[in-house]
Order: structure tokens, then C-alpha cells, then sequence
């Protein structure tokens, strides 16, 4: 789908405007100029969205090379929506929406509010990912531009499989078969990189995030390992893979899932704590502040009575029942 540009929400606005008043001078009677306003009253502006684009995807969209794409997520098989750049090679981005999770948020732009207050944004995406979670599921030689169709069979057609799979020609076609070895061997290479970048920009991320968000000190217990980020980035893998993968990627990697998110949950607990409980100090002291506050109580002035106050006061209340006696229990 093509990329157009659009009107800013002032100049739309300002183009009604002019609809309007030209509406209202040519109308012969009063009910056309009723019904002629109505229309225009009813008549919604294109929403506004706020997204955050590589310059390599804001490049295509002017030029219109830009194609939106709904596929299959690799690891839930939801539908999810990519946008296709068709340069050489094609590059594919997933586009993901980013809410509150209360899901109620609204943006205010120039003059106007924006309803719908989801950020988008879009990440370079391994069309592998999609490719591992067919040939996985196969398991045997298959042409991989099968089980795609349209603008995505370019994307696949580019990539190098032999990273994820066994792979041959016969009469001219390319096969490919799930191998589990190689798969395991690219993932924790992909794995250990990006763990590395976080590791060389300080990105925080998972229980480094979470210590570095609530613990303002910095110690030698704030002082993440290598491990830690690698952790963190295996997370981040799974979102991609199925399960079971997952598992025997953290088996690999030597990575305990059950204590690592043990360790975590003890870790935002003694931070996250609603009631912490406070250090015991052995000073004493030095004053009786109990003392100050009887002189304080004892010290305290009468209020002041208003004029109605003093009024009721001076009343002969001689037989007068309370009106709280009204609302007893009859005997």
C-alpha cells in the first residue's frame, strides 16, 4: 500500500471552514442551511498517529515504496502487520503498537486531541523467524516460497537458509529441511550479540532494568554480569520462537529458567515492597518527645463559638428531647 501524504490537521480544518461558509452563502433556504451545517458538523478528520521509524523506512514511505503486509506471528500464529520496504534487497520491519495497560491514553497534538494514544513503531524483523516456525513444523524438504505468497515471496526468496537449515536444488528449485542443530547454533549467535550491545551502550533491560529503575545506589551488587544481559536477551529471543525451542536454547546456554525467575521475583520483592520494613539503629534518643506532646494537649485553646453557636447556647433546652431520641427502638 502506498504511502500518501497527507494534509496537516490545521489545513484540513481550515478547508471545512471554507466549506462551510460557502455552503451557508449559496443556500437558498433556512433548512438547507441546517442540514448543510449538520453534515459538516458530523464529518471526523483523519486520525493522527505518532510513530517512531528507522530513517531507512521514513525514506521509503515519501518515495511510496512501502508495502504493509499481515502475517503470522512466528511464535503465536496471531496476525501481526510488517511493512515491507521494496528496495534491493527487501528489508522487512515489524510494526508494533505500544499502549498503557490500562489501554485508556490519548494524545494532545498542535490544537487538537488524538483519541487514540497507541505509539507505533518498527523494528528491523529476520524474515527467518517466520520460515523456522514452517520448516519446524514440516520437518522434511519443502520449497519455502510455498507457503508464502505475494510481496512476501521476495522477501524470502533473498534470504540465506543455511544458517537454520539443510538445503539443495533439484531441477532448479531450492528445497529446504528444519535442521535443529543449525538452529540452536544461529539463535545463540543472535543471542550473544545482542547481548553484547546492550552490555557496550548500558541498555537496561528485564532484572537489569528493574534494579537499576529502584535501587538509586550504586554498589557492587548493581554491577550486572555478562550473564545477566544474556538472560535478559534470551527473553527476548522467546517472543519469536515456540516454546519447546526456547527451552533448548536455555539449555545451551546453560540457563536455569525456573531460578533465574525465582531469583527475580526475590529481587523485585525486596525492592517493590509496599511495607518495607525499616533499619534498626542502636542510638537512643536524645529527648522525651512524649513529654511535649501532654504540654501540647494540655496547652490546647477552647474554639472559638460562632454567633448561632452562642445563640443555641443561651437557649432553655428545659424538656427539649434530643433528636437523636427520635430514632430509638420503641419499646
Amino acid at each position: 500500500m502506498p504511502y500518501k501524504l497527507r494534509a496537516s490537521r490545521t489545513s484540513a480544518k481550515a478547508k471545512q471552514d471554507d466549506i462551510k461558509k460557502e455552503a451557508d452563502t449559496t443556500t437558498g433556504s433556512e433548512n438547507k442551511k441546517v442540514a448543510t451545517t449538520e453534515s459538516w458538523i458530523k464529518q471526523e478528520l483523519d486520525p493522527q498517529r505518532l510513530a517512531l521509524f528507522p530513517d531507512l523506512l521514513v525514506d521509503a514511505l515519501s518515495s511510496g515504496g512501502v508495502q504493509l503486509i499481515r502475517c503470522g506471528h512466528p511464535r503465536t500464529g496471531s496476525p501481526s502487520l510488517f511493512a515491507l520496504v521494496k528496495n534491493k534487497p527487501a528489508r522487512l520491519f515489524e510494526l508494533v503498537f505500544h499502549s498503557t495497560t490500562e489501554g485508556f491514553c490519548s494524545f494532545l497534538i498542535d490544537q487538537s486531541v488524538e483519541k487514540d494514544g497507541r505509539l507505533i513503531t518498527a523494528t528491523p524483523f529476520d524474515a527467518r523467524f517466520l520460515v523456522l516456525d514452517k520448516l519446524r513444523k514440516v520437518n522434511k524438504f519443502v520449497e519455502i516460497s510455498d507457503y508464502f505468497e505475494g510481496d512476501m515471496i521476495q522477501i524470502v526468496d533473498g534470504l540465506k537458509l543455511d544458517a537454520i537449515a539443510d538445503t539443495k536444488e533439484v531441477c532448479g528449485r531450492q528445497l529446504a529441511k528444519y535442521n535443529e542443530e543449525r538452529v540452536l547454533k544461529w539463535l545463540e549467535a543472535k543471542v550473544q550479540r545482542l547481548a553484547k550491545v546492550l552490555q557496550d551502550k548500558e541498555i537496561p533491560c528485564g532484572a537489569v532494568a528493574r534494579s537499576k529503575l529502584l535501587k538509586k545506589e550504586k554498589d557492587e551488587n548493581d554491577i550486572r554480569s555478562y550473564e545477566d544481559y544474556i538472560c535478559s536477551t534470551v527473553e527476548i529471543v522467546r517472543e519469536y520462537i515456540a516454546d519447546a525451542l526456547g527451552d533448548l536454547l536455555e539449555k545451551r546456554l546453560g540457563i536455569d529458567r525456573k531460578r533465574s525467575l525465582k531469583e527475580r521475583d526475590i529481587d523485585a520483592s525486596d525492592h517493590t515492597s509496599p511495607n518495607p520494613k525499616r533499619k534498626k539503629i542502636d542510638q537512643e534518643p536524645a529527648e522525651d518527645y512524649m513529654k511535649q506532646t501532654s504540654v501540647i494537649n494540655e496547652t490546647k485553646a477552647t474554639p472559638k463559638l460562632t454567633a448561632a453557636q452562642k445563640k443555641l447556647a443561651s437557649c432553655d433546652k428545659t424538656g427539649m428531647k434530643s433528636i437523636m431520641s427520635f430514632f430509638g427502638r420503641k419499646n
